[in-house]
């Protein structure tokens, strides 16, 4: 969450600067695209030089470059579009990206290597980006995808209570396992239970406390 509140605050101040300078706002975007496209991986690998690998991924500055690629892919279907085909084929292609590095993580065979982080910190982003285009028009897919409607929406709607609560749940289980977990099967069933357990509490906090604070909001919000 730090990483977005960093981006959105500084990347809509670099693009209100640019316009300020006579730049077109479309201009002002695209250039304001290379300082989060340049600076974010550099600092991470001076992260890298003294920081253990698997914890670069908690320092915001280093990732703020995380957050363009959604913007980015945001950016380009609003101004040219694309069509159902192509959306559903980067949607395929991330899904096996992001399962492929989900195994190597979960095999442990990775561990401590900086090259996997490296690459898993740009390649993770670029995956959720890829995913967008297919997942931003899933009401007007045929009738035999519907059933993955609800789900998703419903993921959504629980976004914000998964966000605060997926961290405490999951070192607490991990904390429970302890070193069984060292066993690759053990480890998955562990990330399993965890999931479930946050998702259930997620669910709960949005029925039973977010939407209802929602709901009372005046109509004109």
């Amino acid at each position: 969450m730090c990483v977005e509140e960093y981006f959105y605050l500084l990347f809509p101040l670099v693009v209100y600067m640019l316009v300020k300078l006579n730049l077109s706002k479309r201009n002002a975007f695209i250039c304001a695209t290379l300082p989060f496209l340049t600076i974010p991986p550099y600092l991470r690998e001076l992260a890298f030089l003294h920081v253990d690998p698997e914890l670069v991924r908690q320092i915001t500055l280093p990732r703020l470059d995380a957050m363009f690629y959604g913007v980015g892919m945001s950016f380009f279907i609003e101004k040219y579009g694309m069509k159902l085909q192509y959306r559903g084929m980067l949607f395929v292609t991330s899904m096996i990206i992001l399962l492929s590095l989900l195994v190597f993580d979960l095999s442990h065979v990775t561990k401590g290597h900086v090259l996997f982080y490296r690459v898993a910190l740009i390649l993770l982003p670029i995956t959720f980006s890829m995913a967008m285009p297919f997942m931003s028009v899933i009401k007007q897919l045929p009738t035999r995808f519907s059933v993955i409607e609800q789900p998703i929406s419903s993921l959504s709607s629980w976004s914000y209570s998964i966000y605060l609560s997926h961290i405490p749940i999951m070192f607490t289980v991990y904390e429970l396992f302890g070193h069984f977990r060292e066993n690759a099967i053990v480890n998955i069933f562990s990330k399993g239970v965890g999931l479930v357990l946050c998702l259930f509490l997620s669910r709960a906090v949005f029925v039973h406390f977010e939407s209802k604070l929602t709901n009372c909001r005046p109509s004109a919000f």
